[in-house]
Order: structure tokens, then sequence, then C-alpha cells
């Protein structure tokens, strides 16, 4: 058995790598979930296991763990789990045992841009959407029931980041509707909201 700490800062973002470890690694045991570095380095001074996963493999905090890790020749595992972090999130310091990136652009953009080896990285898809592709399905006509939207209808759906992020929601949700009303969009559209 491989024992595992998990470090996110994101709470979700613990669980799902916990659920998908359980599902295809049954060989890696979950031994703390760490939603910090601070928190990570007094767990694994304390259980001492035999891989961390690493969620922010650009943050401040994650890269001096991971000099830590490597330091004590604890294996790491990077994941890139964000489409811009290669190109928008300044420089990769420091290099973890394997990275986990979501399609080959990533682990090209990690390639060209920050020299990583191709052998340490692996390709694995977007495994935080695998539970849409899963099912139950519904047909179209009864979503559009669901959501009280003409079936005969085109479908805009627009999520809004939310307030914590930004101030404008509502103005782009007025503006939509605006521009629907006006035709701009065309005849027969619905819009249809989602927030976070």
């Amino acid at each position: 058995m491989i024992k595992a700490i998990l470090v996110d800062d994101e709470m979700h973002g613990l669980d799902t790598l916990g659920i998908l470890l359980a599902e295809f690694c049954p060989e890696v045991q979950v031994i703390d979930r760490c939603p910090s570095a601070k928190k990570a380095l007094e767990s694994i001074t304390k259980t001492k296991p035999d891989l961390v996963f690493l969620a922010n493999l650009f943050g401040e905090g994650e890269t001096n763990l991971l000099r830590w890790a490597k330091r004590k020749k604890i294996k790491t595992v990077a994941l890139i789990n964000s489409w811009d972090r290669t190109t928008g999130r300044c420089v990769l310091r420091l290099l973890p045992d394997k990275i986990i990136a979501f399609n080959d652009l990533i682990r090209d953009e990690l390639i060209e841009h920050h020299a990583v080896p191709r052998e340490i990285i692996y390709v694995s898809g977007i495994p935080q959407y695998d539970a849409y592709f899963r099912g139950p399905f519904s047909s179209r006509d009864m979503f559009f029931h669901r959501i009280k939207a003409d079936p005969s209808h085109k479908l805009i759906v627009y999520g809004p980041i939310g307030s914590t992020y930004s101030t404008s929601d509502w103005d782009m949700i007025d503006l939509l509707y605006e521009w629907n009303g006006q035709g701009r969009f065309g005849e027969g559209i619905s819009i249809f909201i989602r927030f976070p």
C-alpha cells in the first residue's frame, strides 16, 4: 500500500482527488487531506507518507513543500488543474517526480515553456468532469421542461463566476436579456443562467 497525502486549498479538489484515487488507484491509501502547504508539512512530519499530491504547483507554499519533500526523498505528483497555469502563472521553479496534465496542449506548454521532460508528464483528461458523462442523462425535452424553457428554442447558457470574483454578473445577465429582447441572437432563443 502506498501512503499518500493530498494538498489543495480547495476542499472540493481534495474530495475529488480522493474519490478518483479510491476508484482508479486502490493501491494508494490517502492518509491525510491538507488544505494548505503548512498543514501538509505538519502532516508529513507526523505520518511519513510515500507520496504527496500537490494541486497548486505554481504556488509559493507548495513550491516550498515540494523542495522539502525532495530533500526527504518523498515522491511527489503535481496536478496542473487549470488551463492557464502553464502560461499565465509565472515560471515552474521546481519539478515534481510526475505531473498530471489534462490535455496535450498543457503537456506541450510544460515542455516548451518550462523544460519539463515529456516522460514525467501524464495526460489524464479532466477527471473532475467524468461525473457529467456517467449519467443518468435526460432527453432535451425533459431538460427543457425541468428548466421551464420552450424545447423548440435554442438555448444560451450563461455561467457567471459569482460575487467572489466579479461585480458585473448582473450587468452581463441584463445585457443578455436586453440583446435577446432586441433579437440580436435570432428568433426562438431562451437564456439559462447557472450560478456556481
